[in-house]
């Protein structure tokens, strides 16, 4: 995702499962999303992710196997119950 100086919608359950931007979706689970603070280039994970962090968002491609329609299942937004008005994937 390249936007600088953004807002973003992130989805999180114990891992990052969803990023929105203006009710587009730009990326989702089994896409790997992580999140770095700005300054510091530390991760910055669930548990200690605040309003006011400034970060970028990187996305690493999953094994393989979570393309396949069996894996696929497991892992997709939407078993959090994560159902969205005006979905666009």
């Amino acid at each position: 995702i390249k936007t600088q100086h953004t807002s973003l919608i992130i989805y999180y359950q114990n891992e990052f499962l969803l990023v929105m931007q203006n009710k587009i979706v730009l990326a989702s689970s089994p896409e790997i999303i992580t999140l770095v603070d700005e300054q510091t280039g530390c991760v910055v994970t669930t548990d200690i992710l605040r309003f006011g962090i400034k970060v970028k968002v990187i996305l690493f491609e999953p094994p393989p196997f979570w393309h396949d329609s069996n894996h696929k299942k497991f892992v997709n937004y939407k078993i959090f119950n994560l159902e969205l008005q005006n979905e666009n994937n």
